[in-house]
């Protein structure tokens, strides 16, 4: 009997003992969960210092019937069937995409990066914002940047991340993308165009430069293909 009456009172001694260290370490972590201070990265906006650069009110552009681009806006003969004008033009065509020129204003902030690799498919994206939303497009092609377009084979559209958007700001920033010269003096027959229109409050900009090897606008531009979800690698042979 004696011994039955110890082995109880030690059950309820444990009991008694853990319940309460239980308590006592709920009510610790409680405590410090709900004065420790929570950490989040958030981007600031990004004002870009070089807008409204060289950028044309859309107002006032005009375009050839057909064209996505400003009049002679890549100099040379682009009254041509072979002008880039119109070789820009047939892809983004051929991808569904519409003018910017046609919206006369109405676009808040729209960006859209045209991918014409010689010998790959061809590639865009386009990333805009509407109101606190923003919002990403990946398009490609089964042609050649440097032959025929194709048809249509990837159009994803997705939410994205408002740190992505003020992000690819930034970068837009670093390159001075608004005061931009469109054009510049390299050319080749080989490697690919890399072509980046910019809306923003009613103005309008593109840039476009043959195969960047390095430097902040080509940085930009291969942000928007990794957040795209185009899969293309930076080692890859197919970055060029």
């Amino acid at each position: 009997m004696r011994s039955l009456l110890v082995r109880v009172t030690v059950a309820l001694l444990t009991f008694v003992v853990g319940t309460l260290c239980s308590f006592l370490a709920s009510s610790f972590v409680t405590h410090r969960t709900s004065t420790e201070e929570v950490t989040l990265t958030i981007i600031e906006p990004v004002v870009p210092t070089c807008f409204p650069g060289v950028s044309l009110p859309l107002r006032e552009i005009g375009n050839k019937e057909g064209s996505y681009f400003p009049v002679n806006a890549f100099g040379g003969r682009e009254d041509s069937k072979y002008s880039r004008a119109s070789w820009y033009s047939k892809h983004l065509k051929a991808m569904g995409e519409t003018s910017y020129l046609n919206s006369k204003g109405t676009l808040f902030e729209d960006y859209r990066f045209l991918w014409l690799r010689s010998f790959h498919h061809p590639v865009s994206v386009r990333i805009w914002r509407v109101d606190d939303e923003t919002f990403i497009t990946l398009k490609e092609l089964n042609g050649a940047g440097g032959y025929e377009p194709g048809r249509l084979i990837v159009n994803r559209t997705r939410q994205l991340n408002l740190n992505d958007y003020q992000t690819f700001n930034q970068l837009l920033e670093n390159a001075c993308f608004w005061n931009l010269p469109t054009s510049d003096a390299l050319m080749g027959n080989d490697g690919a165009e890399w072509i980046l229109e910019g809306v923003r409050h009613g103005r309008y900009h593109v840039v476009d430069r043959w195969s960047p090897g390095n430097g902040d606008y080509r940085e930009a531009c291969l942000y928007l293909l990794k957040i795209s979800g185009a899969g293309i690698d930076e080692e890859s042979q197919e970055l060029y």
